[in-house]
């Protein structure tokens, strides 16, 4: 009997597929968990590149919040936001502490909102698939299912 893909294998197949760091987050969520709706990954393109190259968050840590949110999110304005706000915080906590930052400039070591940061981007990465985003990637949708499970 096969087990099912991991919430990481799932965001790795993701972004080789062209997807980026939000983006793979959310969708590795939803396919992990039966989340079924057009939005995704639409919603996330935004907070992709540190929230649309602002050096805002990583995307891969608004992916995680996004996907922390879709499953212990609140329906109902009645509902609790604790569940959610206590795994995005052991979330975003355990990120920074296995990667030193949550912002996506110290993590890249370049501003992607600069054309000089892009083009330091590209030097140091290639314009391809970039194993270090990937990887940050992987490890949020790792946290995001630990956390969750």
């Amino acid at each position: 009997m096969s087990s099912s893909p991991s919430m990481a294998e799932l965001a790795e197949t993701f972004w080789q597929k062209g997807f980026y760091c939000a983006e793979s987050v959310v969708l590795a969520a939803a396919g992990k968990y039966g989340v079924k709706t057009e939005g995704i990954p639409a919603m996330a393109t935004g907070f992709c590149s540190g929230v649309s190259r602002t050096s805002g968050y990583c995307g891969a840590v608004t992916g995680g919040i996004m996907a922390i949110g879709m499953i212990r999110g609140r329906a109902a304005a009645s509902d609790s936001v604790a569940p959610c706000y206590s795994a995005v915080q052991n979330f975003l906590h355990a990120f920074e502490k296995e990667h030193g930052s949550l912002d996506c400039t110290p993590l890249l070591g370049c501003d992607l909102g600069t054309p000089e940061g892009q083009d330091e981007y590209k030097q140091r990465f290639g314009s391809g698939e970039n194993p270090v985003c990937c990887g940050f990637t992987v490890a949020a949708a790792r946290l995001v299912e630990t956390i969750l499970s």
